[in-house]
């Protein structure tokens, strides 16, 4: 007798953010691979961003977000498909346009941010604005002049303490790092 497992991860659809800190690893990882699959999808061809209402489709599937619909449409009158050039009409897409809005407004995505330690799924309308104020946004640049490194304020005195040894560190008290860089000598 052939048994089956089957796996379910469940996203569910409140007005809060949801946290993920009671998941298991798997489960979190199947999220992950899932919000990446949903944001390419939904991802504008255009302008590369996540986007919260597609406007309009072509004969070939191709979605364009509201906003480079605007700005494609006043400048080409014929209006053309960007991705082929095929003709597009906004009055043929409304249906597929109102089903791709409706699952925008039930699905939820993880941040981007996540592997900076964000660990919490919000709607698509919402996951933009969180992901501009995230505090695990990495916007904190190290200060030493020939160093690349971007990173958030936590990680910020370890990468100091690990990536340049003659940096010493004086304090750290709510997020305001002193450090000095000190050259070592060697005679």
């Amino acid at each position: 007798m052939a048994t089956t497992t089957t796996r379910t991860v469940a996203v569910a659809v409140d007005a809060e953010p949801a946290t993920t800190s009671s998941l298991t690893a798997e489960t979190w990882a199947q999220i992950e691979a899932i919000s990446d699959q949903v944001r390419r999808a939904l991802e504008c061809p255009v302008c590369l961003t996540l986007a919260t209402v597609m406007a309009s489709l072509c004969a070939n599937g191709h979605a364009v977000c509201h906003t480079c619909v605007v700005k494609l449409w006043s400048r080409d009158t014929t209006q053309h498909c960007p991705m082929c050039r095929s003709p597009m009409d906004l009055r043929a897409s409304t249906a597929m346009t109102v089903k791709l809005t409706e699952f925008t407004e039930r699905v939820r995505l993880a941040c981007d941010y996540r592997r900076f330690g964000c660990h919490r799924l919000y709607f698509v309308r919402d996951i933009l604005e969180h992901e501009r104020v995230c505090a695990y946004k990495p916007n904190v640049e190290c200060l030493a002049s020939t160093c690349q490194w971007l990173g958030t304020y936590d990680q910020l005195q370890e990468h100091v303490l690990h990536a340049h040894a003659d940096v010493f560190v004086e304090a750290t008290v709510n997020h305001e790092i002193t450090y000095r860089f000190v050259h070592s000598y060697t005679e």
